[in-house]
């Protein structure tokens, strides 16, 4: 769905945690409805789940020995980050017509979360 806002509305938006939840189609139009709403020189900043940190390996260890005992148990669903490679991120980000995308990981959060900043210029 379209954001209640005029275009061009908005310095900046931030996310943390859901992009990562999207189908592929669904993601671009989120980004796009996003971009539609910066101002020309808008920047968006997404807090992107990796998926390889410590919270999704602790949950791999778990539901991998629950599925050794033969129970379903599992922390996470099985789309709960669909997307983690910096690439992947870039391109859905320049397909919804960020020009300039950087993600960033950093060790401040064990690489937790890909912080990517995208900018409209």
């Amino acid at each position: 769905g379209a954001l209640p806002f005029d275009d061009e509305s908005f310095d900046g938006a931030w996310n943390i945690g859901v992009m990562e939840h999207f189908r592929p189609d669904e993601l671009v139009s989120v980004l796009r409805e996003i971009y539609r709403v910066l101002k020309p020189t808008g920047v968006a900043v997404f807090f992107w789940p990796t998926g390889f940190g410590p919270v999704t390996n602790i949950a791999l260890v778990y539901d991998t020995v629950h599925a050794i005992f033969g129970s379903k148990k599992t922390l996470f669903p099985k789309a709960y980050v669909l997307y983690w490679a910096k690439g992947q991120i870039s391109a859905f980000a320049e397909k919804a017509g960020f020009k300039d995308c950087v993600v960033h990981f950093s060790a401040r959060d064990l690489f937790q979360n890909a912080v990517v900043i995208a900018r409209k210029i």
